[in-house]
């Protein structure tokens, strides 16, 4: 009997062997279709990955439209594009209004210059600038295409990225002549983080206030910008824009107003200013990352700004002082001017040669030779020593206060000598050593109730909307001032009253953050509520005080005061009585008349002269032993208040 084995395949084998036999045209037409059905699914598998990586791009650009865009901002409508008015009005240096024709092709240094750019404008804006790209200085409604347009925007976008707390609000796109023209607003809130952040704020650290003097185009702006940025300048200044706060300023490439710049250091020394990318950081996270901060006061060298120099020299506020002198130009008559009133008024001087790329050892050598010579004449018993070494920047700032004047040769555009001036800044020590002490109490009353703040600058509700809060500017001069304390406030010019009243500090912002409290050498603005309505509003004034309970309320029209002459006066000055001149004193300026019986006042050139003075407008706050200043045309006066007549 046969024997049979019956193998039994699958069906799909079934299929297949059916589909062999078949016509030949049959069996092509199915592997066309088995192809197509896997070319379709491979494509319906690729739209669904650019699907879902759209939604993912989209989903990050919310996010990163989050940070630009402000909450409230609606896309705008292309489709309903209205026509711009003929023409606008021309592009002012000052306010808050830019015109650009485009923002295409920018690279790092052009886009730094421009965020600069917009800093300024909205400065200039309180928080809020309007952009026109598509418009020309002149005004010109031009327009562009809308590829530029995009580009352009994006710039923008950049640029707004890179300022904190800065979004876009409203985009309004409008017809040009030849394409669109696009208006955008941008506003900048510090407070609300300020306002979030302020218990985190850290104010555990040690604080230097340093100006910087010297002559015009003496690379003062160039040095503080090569210091904060921590990077070498171009030879054309291209450093300082990082420090003007006007744009006529970075036009120009001079410092028409002083400016305050910070660098902070921390445990180790490093610099703090600059973040992982190489970009500046904000002023809060600086102090937060800090242990110690560098306050620098860019002061202008020009003949307009050399008085307000002069004044705020002997404001008596700073710790150090630069002198910055361009081996270019030499010792000049500024420099020689600078030096006598740093000396009278006894402040520690850190002398600076820049651009020494520009001469040879030999001229080098020429110049520190007689600039030693100009020492010996005022006989103030420096000694000048050239820093060479980490060994000399040890020495040397910890002597600072002995007679020892440091020396500093480098060049901003080669880096020569940079690295010596940022160590010796990172271990400088304060030379008040009762600062640093204060810096370490938090709620010892005494410093509470013995605090001082000198007013240096007070703004007012211009439209009168609110007479009873005003915002003041100075320096905190004494002890340490708390947020939401009643303080004393004057002196005002009341008869058979008090002349000074209860205040209530409402908000105090240091270093462009809202804080709780603020120590003895900070700088600070405050916001002041009057707790009485008693008709002083428009009474309040500039180089007034705010005083603590335990503090003697001084309050003096006339006082005594010891006049010397400056050594740039050759002969004897004779004043006349009559002569009524404004007199600078520490953060006070006012109009004088000298107290004599003799019709003429005859100061020698060598020798000091005894005599009173008193206050022509109303009284001021004013102590025994301060520095005082007489600048008038070509009279250069100073002295120091002998005493007071209360």
């Amino acid at each position: 009997m046969a024997e049979f084995i019956v193998c039994f395949g699958s069906d799909d084998e079934k299929k297949e062997n059916k589909r062999k036999k078949a016509p030949h045209h049959t069996y092509n037409q199915y592997e066309k279709k088995k192809k197509n059905k896997q070319k379709y699914q491979k494509q319906e598998m690729n739209d669904k990955n650019i699907i879902k990586n759209e939604k993912e791009k989209e989903e990050k650009m919310k996010i990163a439209k989050g940070k630009i865009y402000s909450e409230d901002f609606i896309e705008p409508n292309l489709l309903k594009i209205e026509k711009s008015p003929q023409n606008f009005s021309e592009e002012l240096d000052f306010g808050n209004t830019e015109y650009k024709l485009k923002l295409c092709g920018i690279n790092n240094q052009k886009l730094a210059k421009r965020i600069t750019q917009m800093k300024f404008r909205l400065r200039e804006g309180n928080g809020e600038c309007h952009y026109y790209i598509g418009v020309e200085d002149d005004g010109n409604p031009l327009g562009i295409s809308e590829k530029e347009m995009e580009i352009s925007i994006e710039t923008i976008e950049k640029m707004v990225s890179e300022i904190e707390n800065a979004k876009i609000t409203k985009i309004d796109y409008l017809k040009g002549q030849n394409g669109l023209i696009s208006e955008i607003t941008i506003n900048r809130n510090i407070m609300k983080e300020n306002d979030n952040n302020i218990n985190k704020y850290n104010q555990n650290y040690e604080e230097l206030k340093i100006g910087l003097i010297g002559e015009e185009n003496s690379g003062k702006s160039t040095l503080v910008g090569c210091l904060i940025s921590d990077k070498k300048d171009n030879g054309n200044g291209l450093t300082r824009t990082n420090v003007f706060k006007h744009r006529h300023e970075i036009n120009c490439g001079k410092t028409s107003s002083f400016t305050h710049q910070i660098m902070g250091f921390d445990k180790s020394g490093k610099k703090t200013n600059i973040n992982d990318f190489g970009n500046l950081n904000s002023w809060s996270v600086i102090v937060n990352n800090s242990e110690k901060i560098i306050n620098f006061i860019d002061m202008g060298g020009s003949e307009k700004s050399l008085n307000n120099s002069l004044k705020t020299l002997s404001n008596n506020y700073l710790d150090y002082i630069v002198l910055c002198i361009s081996v270019d130009k030499g010792i000049t008559k500024n420099t020689v001017l600078f030096l006598e009133m740093i000396f009278k008024l006894n402040i520690p001087v850190i002398v600076v040669f820049t651009k020494i790329d520009l001469i040879n050892e030999n001229d080098r050598g020429n110049i520190l030779y007689i600039f030693g010579k100009v020492l010996k004449k005022f006989k103030c018993g420096k000694n000048p020593l050239v820093v060479k070494n980490k060994d000399d920047i040890v020495m040397f700032s910890s002597n600072m206060n002995e007679g020892i004047m440091p020396i500093f040769l480098l060049s901003n555009k080669t880096g020569e000598g940079l690295d010596y001036l940022n160590n010796f800044f990172s271990i400088l020590p304060n030379k008040d050593e009762d600062k640093i002490n204060t810096n370490k109490v938090n709620d010892d009353i005494n410093n509470i109730l013995n605090m001082r703040f000198d007013f240096l600058k007070i703004h007012k509700d211009e439209e009168g909307k609110n007479e009873n809060k005003f915002i003041v500017e100075g320096i905190v001069t004494q002890g340490k001032i708390l947020s939401n304390e009643i303080y004393n406030l004057g002196p005002f010019d009341i008869k058979n009253n008090n002349s000074f009243i209860k205040v209530k500090v409402l908000s105090i912002h240091c270093k462009k953050m809202t804080v709780q409290y603020s120590i003895k050498g900070q700088f600070c603005s405050l916001e002041i509520s009057l707790l009485k309505e008693l008709n002083l509003y428009e009474k309040i004034r500039s180089g007034m005080v705010l005083i603590g309970n335990k503090v003697p309320q001084i309050s003096c029209k006339r006082f005594q005061i010891e006049l010397w002459s400056m050594k740039t006066n050759e002969k004897d000055i004779i004043i006349k009585k009559s002569y009524q001149p404004l007199i600078h004193l520490e953060h006070i300026s006012q109009v004088c008349k000298f107290i004599t019986e003799n019709n003429e006042i005859i100061i020698p050139c060598d020798k000091s002269i005894i005599v009173d003075v008193e206050f022509i407008y109303y009284p001021e706050y004013v102590r025994k032993n301060s520095y005082l200043l007489i600048l008038d045309n070509n009279l250069k006066l100073y002295g120091t208040v002998k005493e007071v007549y209360l």
